[in-house]
């Protein structure tokens, strides 16, 4: 059954239920309806490639099975920038780690991490405390010598688009976030767009 079905035979029901369509023209309309959708050709559907969750942190893997099975287009996007905050959080998380595997965070540093908005962390605060805590080059000795070009090579493309190229809800995680939760919100039509993207 499709969201547009499910929707008409909701609608159908609550004039229904509020006596605005008597039992006949109810059960008229509902036949017909279904008929209808029964006669219709299959819709084709877009097949996501499978998505091994089991080998990553549960804070990935959650948001990601979210994404997976969500069906309304608007939901699978607030699922996807999850995603890449909970990412961008979990390399904080781990930098912490790595840090204070060396010994406590030292003054200065405990101060630039309040500095970056670590009480009321937003996607832009998370990015400043990874900017804060990893350092720019990899260190060999270091627990995970990764960090760095995960923050500074995979991360920019997905928050804030190709180098060189626009920022737009189509092109960066971060625009696309700043759209949903700042921008009033997206049309359907629109959210099923960028998800097929």
């Amino acid at each position: 059954m499709t969201e547009d079905l499910r929707r008409k035979l909701q609608d159908l029901q609550s004039l229904f239920d509020s006596d605005l369509l008597n039992a006949e023209d109810y059960a008229r309309e509902k036949a017909n309806l279904l008929a209808a959708w029964r006669q219709s050709p299959p819709v084709p559907t877009r097949t996501e490639p499978p998505l091994p969750l089991a080998p990553l942190p549960t804070v990935i893997a959650l948001p990601l099975r979210e994404y997976r099975d969500e069906t309304h287009p608007v939901l699978k996007l607030w699922y996807a920038c999850d995603s890449v905050e909970l990412l961008l959080r979990l390399v904080v998380m781990l930098a912490v780690a790595e840090r204070t595997w060396r010994g406590p965070l030292d003054a200065a540093l405990r101060r630039r991490l309040h500095d970056c908005g670590l009480e009321q962390p937003s996607l832009g605060a998370w990015r400043a405390l990874a900017d804060a805590l990893v350092p720019p080059a990899p260190d060999p000795n270091a627990l995970l010598p990764e960090l760095p070009a995960l923050l500074r090579e995979t991360l920019p493309p997905l928050l804030d688009g190709p180098a060189g190229g626009p920022r737009t809800e189509t092109t960066s995680f971060s625009a696309l976030r700043n759209r949903l939760a700042h921008g009033g919100g997206i049309r359907r039509a629109l959210a099923e767009r960028l998800v097929a993207r």
